[in-house]
């Protein structure tokens, strides 16, 4: 995602997708305006990437009506992430509302995982593999590549629980939260008797979490092959809610910094009552592992969830359905408020519009300077579209809106 644009078709792609009442995912500083938008963007920013000098857990939830610039706020966000945030960052954005089963929940988040370049899970997955396997290689002599592989496998399988007893769990999860885990996971997992304890308990590993480790290394050692082989054994890791598991710490242990969710549209949710208050425990449990579990901060990547729901949402749906959820956000002090622009943040916003015209190669009348008590154009402007949506109740002033009806305008009163 750009900020800024290259060309006079980006310009022009972006006053029609303004004019459709939507996002444009491309130059979003071109028409971002307001202060208290911009400061409530910089606190979460900040917080997001204090997380990669750290090993904790953020989140924040973005409330406001509708139209008033969540999906904007979570794209300028993710921008600024992919733009600021170190290199060894994940960034994963979701829309709820093209949710449609509650087992998939996890996969659904883990599949729309980028890095910073666009690289998608696929390679994500892949490159969390090659970065252990290529350290360990590097420090340890006479260590192979299948060596490696069957250590990864095996600490895949602890994790899941499977032919490890739990005692060894225990000192994995341990060797996870040191400093420099690798080496001393390898030269544990190489011990002879260990490693035969876990030959003969293979047999009865299940078989979701068999097909899920053949299934990752077949991914890794044939790029070229379909993601769809994969996505099976993932969901079925997903149903069973296992997937964050092992990926949040596989990602951890290839030296990924941190991991942030944007999720986007929760008031969607309200149109399935099969989906609304399972999603809502789902994300309850997310949370909860990082809140509740201090062994897991040791052990999975620093992550942190940004939610952006409609105020009457939050307010009546999520405290009626999930009221341990709502208690959660409330005791978290974590909301931001996003309210409707001001006044010199819409005449800023005309400005700004006005100056996409004029990069769309489209040619607009010079702004009239006020003579003696008449308004600026532009203020004369923002009073006649503000008054017109007081005067029709049935649709009210939304951003989206007010963006849509700034652009009939200008198009009306100052295209040549």
């Amino acid at each position: 995602m750009e900020s800024l644009i290259n060309s006079q078709l980006d310009a022009e792609r972006i006053l029609r997708t303004l004019k459709n009442v939507q996002v444009p995912n491309i130059g979003l500083e071109l028409f971002t305006c307001g202060d208290l938008f911009r400061q409530q963007l910089h606190k979460v920013k900040k917080g997001l990437l204090n997380l990669a000098n750290e090993q904790d857990y953020k989140e924040y939830l973005v409330v406001g009506g509708f139209g008033t610039g969540k999906s904007h706020f979570l794209n300028y966000l993710s921008w600024h992430l992919q733009k600021d945030a170190p290199v060894d960052t994940l960034i994963c954005r979701v829309d709820l509302s093209n949710f449609d089963n509650i087992d998939n929940f996890q996969f659904n988040l883990i599949e729309n995982i980028r890095t910073k370049n666009g690289d998608n899970i696929a390679k994500v997955l892949s490159e969390s593999f090659l970065r252990v396997r290529n350290n360990i290689m590097s420090k340890e002599k006479g260590v192979t590549d299948e060596s490696i592989k069957k250590a990864y496998s095996t600490l895949i399988y602890s994790v899941l629980g499977s032919a490890i007893s739990s005692a060894v769990k225990v000192n994995i999860n341990e060797f996870l939260k040191s400093i420099n885990p690798l080496e001393k996971i390898v030269n544990f997992l190489a011990n002879k008797a260990i490693i035969k304890t876990f030959d003969s308990a293979l047999n009865n590993v299940p078989k979701s979490h068999k097909d899920f480790v053949q299934s990752f290394f077949h991914m890794i050692d044939n790029p070229n092959s379909p993601y769809s082989s994969f996505e099976s054994p993932a969901k079925e890791l997903s149903r069973n809610n296992q997937l964050f598991d092992v990926l949040f710490r596989i990602f951890k242990l290839a030296g990924f910094k941190m991991i942030v969710f944007l999720i986007d549209e929760l008031e969607s949710l309200n149109r399935n009552d099969n989906l609304l208050k399972p999603t809502l425990e789902k994300i309850r449990d997310f949370r909860d592992s990082f809140a509740n579990a201090t062994d897991r901060i040791g052990s999975y990547i620093s992550t942190g969830l940004v939610l952006a729901s409609t105020t009457n949402f939050y307010e009546a749906v999520i405290q009626e359905k999930s009221p341990a959820l709502f208690d959660r956000f409330e005791v978290a002090k974590s909301k931001l408020l996003l309210r409707p622009l001001s006044d010199s943040d819409i005449d800023n916003l005309i400005y700004k519009l006005r100056e996409l015209y004029h990069l769309a190669g489209i040619e607009l009348k010079p702004i009239d300077y006020p003579n003696g008590d008449s308004d600026h154009s532009v203020i004369w402007l923002r009073k006649k579209v503000l008054n017109e949506f007081d005067q029709n109740v049935t649709r009210g002033l939304t951003t989206r809106r007010l963006v849509g009806k700034l652009l009939d305008e200008i198009e009306t009163n100052w295209r040549n």
